[in-house]
């Protein structure tokens, strides 16, 4: 059931940082050893996995019983899955390949109630506590305490960044260091001038719209360097990538 409060949304009203991680693994055991681990929140990675409708319920009541929001990462600005996302009781989205102020209006109009947006109102699903929470209650909580994260990763994003970023209803823009070498010519070259400009004069525009700027880290140190550059929602690694780097240090140490 989507939580009377957003620990995430309120942290980042008081002006701090928050961060999370990816899920990959539709194991629900992953996301509880994660959960337990002392991350603000998770983002459930339904873009590049086999996660289907079923598996993403079992990973936001999992992530719920330990008192930590879920995010789900969709394939696109397709309203039925993000209806169906949150329909599970997750605390927001996370849309890619936003391109244009049209896009992300288009993904609030998916995620919320008239009369801010066009979202099919049902009070039966999980959500909604399966009809028992009462329906002014549920209202608020879609109102107050969903999340959405939208993608900076193109070309196009950049240069419409300042229409989009008047959407109301857009809480993060985030951008996607990968993407943007790929856009900028300098594919997988994450560092490169090109795409490390680019990323500081997003993250300048988002500041001085009143938004937050978030992206991914590959560690601890790689996230403080961010938190000094005005990056406030991060992303460090995700299940998977943490699963990798512990049995590579593990067998380094043993070999060395």
């Amino acid at each position: 059931m989507l939580g009377a409060a957003n620990p995430v949304k309120q942290k980042l009203a008081r002006g701090e940082a928050v961060i999370g991680t990816f899920i990959k693994s539709v194991d629900p055991a992953m996301t509880e050893i994660v959960c337990q681990s002392g991350f603000d929140f998770v983002i459930l990675d339904n873009e590049h996995t086999a996660m289907n409708k079923e598996t993403l319920v079992q990973l936001v009541r999992m992530a719920e019983i330990h008192g930590v929001p879920a995010i789900v990462r969709v394939r696109d600005d397709d309203t039925p899955q993000i209806l169906q996302a949150l329909d599970t009781g997750a605390y927001g989205v996370q849309v890619p390949n936003l391109r244009t102020a049209s896009d992300a209006r288009k993904a609030v109009d998916a995620m919320y109630y008239g009369p801010r947006g066009k979202r099919g109102f049902a009070n039966t699903q999980r959500a909604a506590g399966y009809g028992m929470l009462e329906v002014g209650e549920y209202l608020r909580r879609v109102d107050e305490n969903l999340l959405f994260v939208g993608y900076c990763e193109t070309k196009e994003a950049v240069e419409n960044l300042d229409e989009i970023l008047e959407v109301d209803g857009l809480d993060i823009v985030f951008m996607g260091p990968s993407d943007l070498s790929q856009a900028f010519g300098v594919i997988g070259q994450v560092n490169h001038p090109l795409v490390q400009d680019t990323m500081d004069r997003v993250i300048a525009k988002t500041q001085r719209a009143g938004r937050v700027a978030g992206t991914v880290a590959s560690d601890g140190n790689a996230a403080k360097a961010l938190i000094a550059r005005g990056v406030r929602f991060i992303v460090m690694s995700s299940d998977h990538g943490m699963m990798a780097a512990s049995a590579r240090n593990m067998l380094a140490q043993f070999r060395s």
